[in-house]
């Protein structure tokens, strides 16, 4: 699904409920921090509190992502060119690429 360009994917907003529930949860923040550290006392639940209050002591670590920009055909490898086209019905980047070249002709 497309939007034009400028048009938000949600223009309703996020809903009340959500913000309900979320600040409910900030509500209880500070007992659920006292729980996780009394958690840190119990040999079953040791780990698992250590790693929440790890992991979100100083927010969650950025997940790294390696994305690869293909702005031409020339960005591509010999084997990617090769693959495109022995398989051009199963190759989903020629799809898009098709799809590209139809709306941008509109």
């Amino acid at each position: 699904m497309r939007f034009a360009k400028g048009q938000s994917g949600n223009p309703g907003g996020q809903s009340k409920i959500a913000k309900n529930i979320r600040d409910l949860a900030r509500q209880h923040r500070p007992e659920a921090i006292a729980a996780l550290v009394a958690a840190l006392e119990s040999p079953g639940e040791r780990v698992p509190a250590a790693n929440t209050l790890l992991a979100y002591s100083d927010g969650k670590p950025a997940a790294n992502v390696n994305i690869r920009v293909i702005t031409s055909v020339r960005d591509l490898s010999d084997a990617e060119l090769e693959m495109i086209a022995r398989e051009p019905d199963e190759n989903p980047m020629i799809e898009y690429e098709a799809e590209a070249t139809e709306a941008d002709s509109q």
